[in-house]
């Protein structure tokens, strides 16, 4: 029965289901959010999700060696694995150690970074792609100090020739002036070309599978595809680990208690 149920199962998991696949380490665990809020990072800092965030972020640095201008992309291999809510967690974590953040929303099919905020979505990037709108229009604060952010704005039919027209260089190289940390929410890699594009701007890539969800199939030709595309800059986040089944459970309620 064991051998059976394995042999149909198409879903990772466990964090050694995605080291076994990859021949590679995880990056980083996130927990599960049982919070009534996605925006963990700003709104419940003492949880374990968010130290587990704060993980995330402390492995980027040790790799960038807190070099400036880093451009970190975040994307998945499937809708729903979460990268948006990982973006916004990490640009937010990274953003409460004093380092000028922007948060991009580059998922131009479909972008939820703006409810998340909380802000409207009537301009956005997709507004300077099209010349309607400059840089400096398009750039809105939020309530989180030292994150800043960009919209995806309003769905334009041809987001992927555009990106690979060019038309963001100036952009990225604009905002490398300006901060300290870019991060990029964009689509899955499997559904569409734009997150492949968009990896010649990022100095990192975060590849976002779900526990338990994330299909080993679609992931296996998301990795290949990256490898065809001699695309190798990558890491593994592991999200929606239930705390209380992890090796930490016997600490979970350190976070409570305080």
């Amino acid at each position: 029965y064991l051998i059976i149920r394995d042999f149909f199962d198409d879903k990772i998991r466990s964090i050694n289901d995605a080291e076994y696949m990859l021949h590679r380490s995880v990056m980083s665990v996130i927990y599960s959010n049982n919070m009534k809020s996605e925006s963990v990072v700003a709104e419940f800092p003492k949880s374990a999700i968010s130290e587990s965030f704060r993980n995330l972020r402390s492995s980027l640095f040790l790799k960038s060696d807190h070099e400036k201008s880093k451009v970190i992309l975040i994307t998945s291999s499937q809708p729903q694995d979460g990268k948006s809510f990982v973006s916004l967690n990490l640009a937010s974590s990274i953003a409460s150690v004093g380092y000028k953040t922007i948060l991009i929303d580059c998922d131009l099919r479909r972008p939820t970074l703006h409810i998340k905020l909380k802000e409207d979505n009537n301009k956005g990037l997709s507004n300077f792609m099209i010349n309607k709108a400059p840089a400096e229009e398009i750039i809105r604060s939020t309530n989180i100090k030292n994150l800043d952010f960009i919209s995806a704005g309003p769905v334009i039919p041809n987001p992927s020739e555009m990106i690979e027209s060019g038309v963001l260089d100036n952009m990225i190289n604009y905002l490398k002036t300006i901060y300290d940390y870019i991060v990029i929410d964009t689509t899955p890699v499997g559904i569409v070309a734009d997150a492949i594009l968009m990896m010649k701007y990022a100095s990192k890539v975060l590849m976002v599978i779900r526990n338990n969800y994330t299909r080993k199939d679609i992931f296996t030709n998301v990795i290949n595809n990256l490898k065809s595309n001699k695309l190798s800059n990558y890491d593994i986040v592991y999200n929606d680990l239930n705390l209380h089944k992890s090796s930490y459970r016997h600490y979970s309620n350190y976070y409570i208690k305080n």
